[in-house]
């Protein structure tokens, strides 16, 4: 058999055979392997998709069951059900303004308003409130405002017979009309709020205020418990809100405050003008006087349950029982004293807490009263009383003037008040104190005869 393509060299037949099979085969092999993976990628695609319908629908079907439950549980309340039942919506805003401005500038007859009430589908009373435009809710107001004021006179005639301190439920039984018991809690608040904010803008009124002008001129003396039947006594001075002088111990006597008070002395180098004290026994002491006399200072007594008097240790007794950690609540003098008196180790303990936190106040402590300076600096920027004002001369001003304020009778109370009075007023009258009533200067008391 003669070879078809016997003209071809040997060379170029051997090769396009080898080529001409490999097409073939790569050819028939790729129609096998599209046809069979093309099954299996179809069959993959829509699985996948199956899932992911699958998914969809169980999370919106969650949706739809959460809305439903919501929407019963709104129709539980009787939302739903009374707003399908009303069959209409609120009136606009829009609308009712210019009905209330057409109201207002009477453009609507007083004969039209029924009519227009009732294309409105509100009442006239509705439209008197438009009328007014009155910023509160719209519609029907819940009690007329002179119904209002007639239960809000009678609320205040029974809260006044049934005393200030009382309550709803006596105020109730002191009423002579019937009032709800909702709109008597809510006046009887009312009544209650104007009351303190009155007694609280009075008092802001009559308050007397003391500013000390100069270092060292007037000091005050106070002791306080800090527990475990331990005392603390400081003296604070009460131009610069320093605390030169602090000790703890036992109970004070009138002993103890002289060790402090001499303490506080060689520390600053001098005694105060004047010392402002309670009456505490040690307060009044022979100790206590034997040094007044000796060092030349003037005591000025608080009066009797009048803290006030004697703020300025009041506030820094606080002050440093809250740096220290020691509870600031009513103590009883011998609450939690052991049997035998104080621990000594424990009062020691209390003495170096009280004694750091008085460095840290009046080394950090910033005071805004006194434009933002520590007592230290306040020390350091204070004038001292000593180039201004004679201590002989002071001394005996003020105990003319306790003698002349003594001198007038009255009773034990008056006399007191009038006591300190006199101090105060010498130190005014001196330049080291600046006294003032609701931020205006103080004018002249009157000398009481009788209180």
């Amino acid at each position: 058999m003669r070879d078809p393509l016997g003209w071809v060299p040997v060379k170029y037949k051997l090769p396009l055979t080898f080529v001409s099979i490999c097409l073939v085969a790569f050819g028939v092999g790729g129609v096998v392997v599209t046809s069979t993976a093309r099954e299996a990628l179809e069959r993959e695609i829509r699985l996948r998709l199956d899932g992911h319908a699958a998914s969809a629908s169980l999370i919106l079907d969650r949706h739809l069951d959460l809305l439903g439950r919501r929407a019963e549980d709104f129709a539980s309340d009787g939302f739903i059900r009374s707003e399908c039942a009303a069959g209409r919506r609120r009136t606009p805003g829009a609308t009712r303004e210019r009905v209330g401005r057409s109201l207002r500038e009477g453009r609507v007859k007083r004969g039209e308003r029924k009519a227009l009430a009732a294309a409105l589908d509100v009442t006239v009373r509705t439209l008197r409130n438009w009328q007014r435009a009155d910023p509160r809710r719209p519609g029907r107001p819940p009690r007329a405002e002179a119904e209002r004021r007639k239960d809000l006179y009678a609320v205040a005639r029974a809260w006044r017979r049934a005393g200030r301190a009382a309550g709803w439920v006596k105020v109730m039984a002191e009423l002579a009309v019937p009032v709800p018991r909702a709109l008597v809690h809510e006046l009887l608040a009312a009544l209650k709020a104007r009351r303190a904010r009155r007694m609280r803008e009075r008092a802001e009124r009559e308050r007397v205020s003391t500013e000390v002008l100069y270092r060292d001129a007037l000091g005050s003396l106070d002791a306080t418990n800090v527990g475990e039947g331990a005392e603390a006594v400081a003296l604070r001075d009460a131009g610069t809100t320093a605390t030169p002088a602090l000790s703890a111990g036992p109970p004070s006597t009138g002993e103890d405050l002289v060790h402090v008070l001499e303490a506080a002395e060689k520390e600053r180098g001098t005694a105060p003008l004047a010392l402002a004290i309670d009456n505490g026994g040690p307060m009044r002491s022979h100790a206590m006087h034997a040094w007044a006399d000796e060092k030349g200072v003037v005591l000025v007594y608080s009066l009797p349950r009048t803290p006030q008097h004697n703020a300025w240790s009041e506030t820094g007794l606080r002050d440093l029982k809250l740096e220290a950690g020691i509870a600031t609540r009513r103590m009883r003098p011998g609450r939690g004293r052991a049997e035998g008196g104080a621990d000594p180790s424990r009062v020691a303990r209390i003495a170096l807490r009280l004694e750091g936190a008085r460095r840290r106040i009046d080394t950090r402590l910033r005071r805004t009263t006194r434009g933002g300076l520590t007592a230290s600096a306040l020390d350091a920027a204070m004038p001292r009383w000593q180039p201004c004002v004679d201590r002989v001369a002071f001394h005996d001003a003020a105990c003319t003037a306790i003698r002349e304020a003594l001198a007038v009778p009255g009773t034990a109370r008056a006399r007191r008040r009038r006591e300190r009075e006199a101090v105060l007023a010498t130190l005014e009258r001196f330049g080291l104190v600046r006294r003032t009533r609701g931020g205006a200067p103080l004018l002249p008391v009157k000398q009481e005869i009788n209180s």
